[in-house]
């Protein structure tokens, strides 16, 4: 064989795997492909990072609401007529049920939203709060 039909030969590739004649090119593909690696990381934590912070505004968001519909809840469930009846009922209700005794006052639903769970909860844990 001649020296160019060896140069031909040698540049055939069975198995599809990519070949190089020196270790310069493979250095050149490695640093590609870890390049491609790690562009591809940093695009996942962003995306990571930023599903984070929309769920924290979101949470944080939902905070305000209750902090600021909590004390309204409370306020009126005391200026109701039987506030003391209901006080001491409340008080006298499992923990756990306390949210749903709020919810059938109806003291824990607001003109143009649906009833909250949460503005519930916290309300109830201002009425039981013992003043000192």
């Amino acid at each position: 064989m001649s020296s160019e039909r060896k140069a031909d030969a040698s540049a055939f590739n069975p198995t599809g795997r990519t070949t190089f004649r020196s270790a310069q090119g493979r250095d050149c593909w490695s640093n590609s492909h870890n390049r491609s690696w790690l562009q591809l990381g940093r695009l996942r934590l962003r995306l990571d990072v930023g599903g984070t912070a929309e769920q924290k505004a979101k949470d944080a968001g939902e905070a305000a609401i209750v902090r600021v519909l909590a004390p309204i809840c409370a306020d009126k469930f005391r200026q109701a007529s039987d506030s003391a009846a209901k006080l001491t009922a409340l008080k006298g209700t499992d923990s756990w049920k306390r949210d749903d005794f709020i919810k059938d006052t109806g003291y824990a639903t607001f003109p143009g939203s649906e009833y909250d769970r949460k503005v519930a909860d916290a309300c109830v844990e201002l009425l039981t709060q013992v003043k000192g």
